[in-house]
């Protein structure tokens, strides 16, 4: 099965311009936009509106192994993906909200097992390494076996990596692209260049698309 990612919206600050954003099976577009321009934010409602009825959508966030990098990274349970019936994803958030830190350690690795036993870990880099205690941009772009979604959203994934790492996550996404459409939002779009992947600026405001405006929508296929 093949993917696709389309956002069609307006950018907050230019009601006046629409913003088209199409990404096909197959091919990387990176989508560049400065810090605190609302890549989240979109890479959240694209988490909410990836729900097909079959095929498979992985959304990530930042690799700092933080609570925003886990909770990204738990949309791999949202339905009909892992869990079903969405118990579990339910649960997981609800734990997620306390402000008690052992929980969320236990989640991501649980999170980080259940990952392997669906058969998203890439078998070869299985073989070369034990997997990492929980779930963490680097674990997502050097473990996961990206083509094996249809469509992937993933937000700032090089962030906070050494250049070292970089270039294998670099690497890592475009060879996803043979099967998958694949969606990075960063603000460090040099490291993509020469890449093959499309590269493409949004203006600031941009990225925040005024999902709530008129017109604006999304959807994941």
């Amino acid at each position: 099965m093949s993917g696709s990612i389309v956002i069609s919206g307006y950018a907050e600050t230019r009601r006046d311009r629409p913003l088209d954003i199409s990404v096909s099976s197959g091919e990387v577009v990176v989508v560049a936009s400065g810090p605190g321009t609302g890549k989240s934010q979109l890479a959240s409602r694209l988490a909410g509106l990836g729900k097909p009825r079959s095929g498979k959508l992985l959304v990530c966030g930042a690799p700092a192994g933080s609570l925003e990098a886990m909770s990204s990274a738990l949309f791999l349970l949202q339905p009909p993906f892992l869990d079903p019936a969405g118990e579990v994803f339910r649960q997981i958030l609800n734990r997620l909200a306390s402000r008690d830190t052992r929980p969320r350690e236990e989640l991501a690795d649980l999170l980080a097992r259940w990952c392997d036993r669906a058969g998203l870990v890439d078998a070869a880099k299985r073989r070369a390494g034990s997997l990492p205690a929980g779930i963490r941009g680097e674990f997502v772009l050097s473990m996961l076996d990206l083509s094996k979604f249809d469509a992937a959203v993933l937000d700032d994934p090089l962030k906070g990596l050494s250049e070292t790492a970089a270039v294998r996550a670099v690497r890592s996404v475009c060879a996803a692209a043979s099967r998958a459409a694949v969606m990075v939002l960063t603000s460090d779009p040099v490291r993509f260049q020469g890449s093959g992947a499309r590269i493409m600026r949004l203006e600031p405001g941009a990225a925040r698309l005024a999902m709530r405006a008129e017109g604006a929508g999304g959807s994941v296929r």
